[in-house]
C-alpha cells in the first residue's frame, strides 16, 4: 500500500509532528508512506518539499493568501 500525507509543515507545529509520527510509524510497519509538505524543516529524504527559492516563497505564503482571500469572499456583517 502507498500512502501520501499532505501537510502545510513536516515538524513545524503541533500538527505537523503529529503528521511527521504517523508518516514515520507507517514506515517503520512496512508501509510505502510519503509526506508532501509547503515547507520542508527537516532533511528527511522521505519528506517531499518545495525545490527552489520561488516555490519555497510560495509554499510559505500560501496560508496567508488563502486565509485572506476566505475572508474576502466571505465577509459578514458582524463586526467579530
Amino acid at each position: 500500500m502507498k500512502v501520501l500525507h499532505l501537510s502545510h509543515s513536516d515538524i513545524v507545529g503541533g500538527a505537523a509532528r503529529a503528521a511527521y509520527r504517523i508518516h514515520h510509524a507507517l514506515r517503520q510497519g512496512g508501509v510505502d508512506s510519503t509526506l508532501c509538505v509547503d515547507v520542508a524543516a527537516s532533511d528527511d529524504w522521505t519528506v517531499l518539499g518545495p525545490v527552489g527559492k520561488v516555490r519555497k516563497a510560495l509554499g510559505k505564503l500560501r496560508p496567508h493568501l488563502i486565509d485572506s482571500l476566505f475572508k474576502a469572499i466571505f465577509k459578514t456583517g458582524n463586526s467579530t
